[in-house]
């Protein structure tokens, strides 16, 4: 595939590309320079923890739609039948 550079140097990807992809606006990717030419690839997800004060906290952004009340609910929920089964 061949694509041009615009006036600031930047390359816009196919849309069908960035759909198989699954980039969209602010997806971060890495680009490597080997002797063959650029490499792109879709970043890998950061773990966002970082320590502060001596703990580990999470600063990472959920997914879209995650539901963090839903997900302590079936934590919960999968707890509780592992403690009933014993």
């Amino acid at each position: 595939m061949t694509l041009m550079l615009d006036s600031a140097g930047r390359i816009a990807l196919p849309l069908p590309l960035l759909e198989k992809l699954g980039l969209g606006p602010g997806a971060e990717v890495d680009v490597q320079d080997t002797s063959d030419g650029l490499v792109v690839k879709r970043a890998l997800p950061h773990s966002g923890l970082v320590k502060k004060m001596g703990r580990w906290v999470h600063t990472a952004k959920l997914p879209l739609g995650f539901d963090a009340t839903q997900c302590v609910r079936d934590d919960r929920d999968e707890r509780m039948d592992r403690l009933a089964a014993l």
